[in-house]
């Protein structure tokens, strides 16, 4: 299985439209695997999901969709036309793994539930990804980015006025994705073990749920204080919240350029006095009856806001990590893609797309050797269907078939 590339010689199977799912895909493909991304004739529905690069939007030129889906294949295919599942069952018998993302009981339906892939390939993986599992109340349930975040745990992130709020973004579907390929490795390996085909039930619930940006932290947490909510916010201006151990400066800070995050726990007091060097800041940490005056939190933060207002944000960051003091860039997409550090750790990458031209994108999530490669840009809608159905036996007469038909 290890080759030029860590996932060399792997055969995956994308059945999967949206964000988890070729999410999942891109990992295995951008780690060397053949991920071929089976696509519904009319496409992937990431491909008419916006922001678009061009002014006129095409299947082409989704950011989204070029992202999740470089480094893959593309082929079109109905299985559930005459002759499409015989053709799905065909590139089943080829695959390592199959990602799929449809409504639970559509593979059955088709033909090619896991009982069947199995007859055809015994050591296939099978990894499906759905709003909320192959079963249980909620199975034939609708979802969003929203729903996900309102079910798993909303009710701890909060307006100022004591709204639900959910975080921005596909964060949750991005999760489930992440997660749904780290299930999809470990079933991989089991099944080249065993010989017997593995079944991953993945959810973008559970994957919200076990989030670290989701309601994990507070499920521990409810563990001990039997709390069912986040207190809401006290400060709607804005100010930094002071956590309950102590007037500690914490959160954001202005500086002359913008804004830097700020964390100062109770053992790093020491290092925030070194790098603030000031008499009076030295004073309060020194008196314990000062500290414990109602008053104090709110003068400890003016002192740390009048050194931060005096500097840029890389000097203040510069200054306090030489203190272990940890104190970074509050930084916008465009500062990222240029950031030194990022760049040198190849965080942003450049690529060339046909259609929509040059662009800037993720690099690796993680460094590993024989790992990540950017082969080729995300493909046309059918860029690659003769290469692959020629190559799994078809003629190009059976192939101008298939496509008049409709099931290709």
């Amino acid at each position: 299985m290890i080759g030029v590339a860590l996932l060399d010689g792997v055969r995956v199977l994308e059945l999967a439209t949206g964000v988890a799912g070729p999410y999942a895909g891109k990992l295995f493909a951008d780690y060397g695997a053949d991920v071929v991304k089976i696509e519904p004739p009319e496409g992937d529905e990431a491909r008419r999901w916006g922001p678009f690069l061009t002014p006129t939007p095409g299947p082409d030129t989704s950011a989204l969709f070029l992202h999740l889906n470089s480094n893959k294949r593309s082929i079109t295919l109905d299985p559930s036309r005459n002759g499409g599942r015989a053709l799905a069952e065909r590139l089943i018998s080829s695959a390592d793994v199959v990602i799929e993302s449809y409504p639970p009981g559509t593979l059955e339906a088709w033909g090619l539930g896991f009982e069947k892939m199995k007859a055809v390939n015994p050591s296939i993986t099978l990894t499906s990804i759905t709003p909320f599992g192959q079963d249980g109340p909620y199975r034939d349930y609708r979802g969003s980015e929203v729903v996900y975040w309102a079910l798993a745990g909303m009710n701890f992130t909060r307006e100022w006025d004591g709204r639900p709020l959910s975080l921005g973004g596909n964060l949750a579907q991005y999760q489930a994705g992440n997660l749904a390929a780290a299930a999809t490795m470990a079933a991989l390996i089991q099944a080249e073990a065993t010989g017997e085909g593995v079944h991953v039930d993945a959810s973008h619930l559970l994957a919200q749920v076990g989030s670290a940006s989701g309601a994990m932290t507070y499920l521990v947490a409810h563990a001990y204080n039997g709390r069912t909510s986040a207190p809401p916010p006290s400060s709607p201006e804005g100010t930094p919240i002071r956590p309950p151990f102590g007037p500690l400066p914490n959160g954001a800070f202005r500086c002359t350029d913008g804004a830097v995050m700020v964390s100062t726990l109770g053992p790093w007091v020491p290092r925030m006095l070194r790098v603030i060097g000031d008499a009076e800041l030295s004073a309060i940490f020194g008196d314990a009856l000062r500290l414990a005056e109602p008053a104090v939190a709110d003068r400890v933060n003016e002192i740390a806001s009048a050194w931060f207002a005096s500097r840029s944000r890389a000097d203040a960051m510069a200054q306090a990590q030489a203190e272990g003091w940890p104190v970074t860039a509050v930084q916008s997409p465009s500062e990222l893609a240029g950031d030194a550090h990022f760049l040198e750790r190849g965080a942003v990458i450049e690529t060339e797309h046909p259609v929509a031209g040059r662009l800037s994108q993720p690099g690796p999530p993680f460094h590993i050797e024989g790992g990540w490669s950017h082969r080729r840009p995300a493909p046309r809608l059918g860029e690659h269907n003769a290469e692959v159905f020629v190559d799994l036996g078809l003629t190009y007469a059976e192939l101008s078939t298939y496509q008049a038909e409709r099931v290709i």
